[in-house]
């Protein structure tokens, strides 16, 4: 799998970015964007571990924790973006669920903002925004 063109942009006050462009999967066929199918084969063995490399860095696992997930679409002139918008997204999660680096399970997440963008670009890429939102125990009384 190669990682080009990959960065996590800030980690800062329990706020994780991420721009992810395409790349290529262990079946060396044409960069794509994670997502859960492709004509009748799965990705998910290639996303989850392209989540665990990026991930890395990073550990803020918790099983008390909830977040909000901002995904961003941008669908550039190479249309890889233009695949059903739950197959991203699922493929997403379930990737970050799978480092075990942010949460633990995708129910930690109580917020999912998912949207696609038509852009004026060449190729296509995603956002990806984590937010820690609270504790569970901020919430008993």
């Amino acid at each position: 799998m190669i990682l080009d063109n990959l960065e996590i942009a800030s980690t800062e006050n329990s706020v994780i970015k991420i721009k992810v462009n395409p790349f290529i999967y262990q079946d060396g066929k044409n960069p794509r964007l994670p997502r859960k199918q492709s004509k009748g084969y799965t990705l998910t063995s290639d996303t989850n571990s392209f989540f665990s490399t990026v991930l890395s860095q990073i550990n803020i696992s918790s099983k008390i924790t909830k977040f909000k997930v901002h995904i961003i679409i941008n669908c550039g002139k190479d249309k890889l973006g233009k695949a059903d918008l739950d197959n991203y997204s699922k493929a997403i999660l379930d990737g970050i669920t799978s480092s075990r680096k942010i949460w633990n399970d995708d129910k930690q997440i109580d917020e999912l903002y998912l949207k696609r963008y038509y852009v004026n670009e060449d190729i296509s890429n995603i956002l990806i925004k984590i937010e820690q939102i609270r504790n569970e125990i901020d919430n008993k009384d």
